[in-house]
């Protein structure tokens, strides 16, 4: 834990640098482009003997210092580094404004445009205005004229913010607001990064966590109380059963009603029918059914999958794996083949083909998992080729693959009784019985692999914890740039290989 939190401050830190980082380059390119620049054309021009600058010249220059910095900056907001996300803050901002709770449909069609996320660019397009581009001249009084805009340049900062915060009250109603704001949102938009899912989740999350965090005694009235009251017992309930997962009250309301749980913290109270749903649900929670298998699906890659219990549900840890593949694929300018081998509910095999252009195979021993795996990819659209084999006996016939990605059972044999119940009477042991070692999957692959890889192909495993070094050895003999990759929680968890 930690070791964790130490991550979690050192991303902050490194997050906070970058963004000393890209304002500090901001600053710069409006001091080359409104400072520097015009300087230089001056006295170019005056060592030319052009004499004393027209004022169409003048005018020029300075549109010239204009378009400069907004070229100098579209070329630094190519930098992933320092991209902003505000689109994704204003796409839920501008959804609450609507709505007062978090409802994804709203989201997903609400604008990327807020006046707050041009702020920043209005203010200094004021300093810069105000107080840079007029010093191109050189007369007895520019030393004055410099100092007096200096201190003036505080005031016009101020005055900027007053301007933007009275210009954010009235924006979504009045139309000429909304002309004020729209160059400096062009101008916000050229350094702010495209708006994506991804994004969007995080923000969401950072909201219903400051809604928990506010959220104090006033705030609730008589019909609030019941709410809390039931949310206190089924709480209460489930640590009494032992199931001490912090969320999991959370999950299994809204999962069980259908509403998120941003939406869940405005809910005054619960309806007889929700009650007895929630109630149906919790009583067989209790009996230590995992949640996903009472309601049959699980979250993966941000979408609901659907499972049961002849596959395993997916963990949040394969989805460094998954990410990983799809980093690698979106190198490749033409569609890749990737095998999907023992796909189970079919969660890495569909959202590779969801989130790239790659052919995707998946394949599994068991008849029931791969119904599992083919209901998936039919709700989402995405095109997968399943085969039913026992590792690689039945894909002879499709070809060579540029990836080869696998979640095998790990578990050794004997292991298998000290597992959770929840794993035990609900997970399908074919899935998770690794043998006498747990390596008799590894073993396999290792050996047949390399011949349904092409030369250079990567392998991309997902292992046990303490197994790193075993299935390096097991790998040495075919596989290049063997490298072990770390889970959340610190442990060895994915290996990735190359074949040659």
């Amino acid at each position: 834990n930690d070791k964790l939190l130490e991550k979690k401050v050192e991303h902050k830190l490194m997050m906070r640098k970058q963004f000393i980082t890209f304002y500090a380059l901001v600053l710069l390119m409006g001091f080359v482009s409104f400072f520097v620049m015009p300087i230089a054309i001056y006295f170019l021009l005056y060592i030319l003997s052009v004499g004393t600058l027209s004022n169409f010249l003048m005018f020029v220059i300075r549109g010239l210092s204009v378009v400069s910095f907004l070229l100098l900056l579209k070329t630094l907001g190519q930098s992933k580094e320092i991209y902003r996300y505000n689109a994704a803050i204003n796409k839920v901002n501008n959804a609450m404004y609507k709505t007062r709770y978090l409802d994804y449909n709203v989201v997903d069609s609400a604008s990327t445009d807020s006046v707050y996320s041009a702020g920043n660019f209005m203010v200094l397009s004021f300093v810069l205005v105000f107080m840079i581009v007029p010093i191109i001249s050189f007369g007895v009084h520019f030393v004055f004229d410099v100092l007096i805009k200096l201190a003036f340049s505080v005031l016009i900062v101020c005055l900027a913010y007053e301007l933007l915060f009275g210009v954010e009250y009235i924006y979504r109603k009045n139309a000429y607001t909304k002309m004020l704001a729209y160059p400096f949102l062009l101008m916000s938009k050229l350094t702010c990064a495209k708006c994506e899912d991804r994004h969007i989740k995080a923000v969401t999350y950072c909201y219903e966590e400051l809604i928990q965090m506010t959220a104090t005694r006033k705030d609730f009235n008589e019909d609030r109380k019941n709410f809390r009251q039931v949310y206190s017992d089924i709480k209460q309930k489930l640590f009494d059963a032992g199931i001490e997962e912090a969320r999991e009250a959370d999950y299994l309301i809204c999962d069980t009603i259908g509403i998120d749980r941003t939406e869940l913290f405005f809910k005054d109270s619960f309806s007889k029918e929700e009650l007895s749903k929630i109630n149906k649900v919790l009583k067989v929670r209790l009996n230590h059914k995992p949640l996903c298998k009472i309601l049959n699906k699980r979250c993966f890659y941000g979408r609901d999958f659907f499972v049961n219990e002849s596959v395993l549900s997916p963990r949040q840890e394969t989805e460094i794996l998954t990410n990983m593949v799809i980093d690698f694929v979106e190198q490749f300018s033409k569609p890749v083949k990737v095998l999907d081998l023992c796909t189970g509910s079919g969660a890495i095999a569909v959202t590779l083909a969801l989130e790239t252009k790659a052919k995707i195979t998946a394949s599994d021993k068991s008849k029931k998992a791969l119904n599992v795996a083919q209901k998936n990819a039919e709700k989402f659209g995405a095109k997968v080729q399943f085969i039913q084999s026992d590792m690689f006996k039945n894909l002879n016939d499709c070809g060579l693959f540029d990836i080869i990605v696998s979640n095998p059972p790990y578990i050794a044999t004997k292991e298998l009784e000290m597992l959770d119940e929840e794993v035990k009477k609900y997970d399908p042991m074919m899935a998770l019985d690794g043998g006498d070692d747990g390596l008799v999957f590894y073993k396999q692959i290792a050996r047949k692999a390399p011949e349904f890889l092409k030369d250079g192909g990567m392998l991309y495993l997902e292992i046990g914890y303490d197994q790193a070094e075993s299935v390096k050895a097991l790998l040495s003999r075919y596989f290049t740039d063997i490298q072990v990759i770390k889970d959340y929680n610190n442990l060895d968890r994915i290996i990735v290989a190359k074949k040659g």
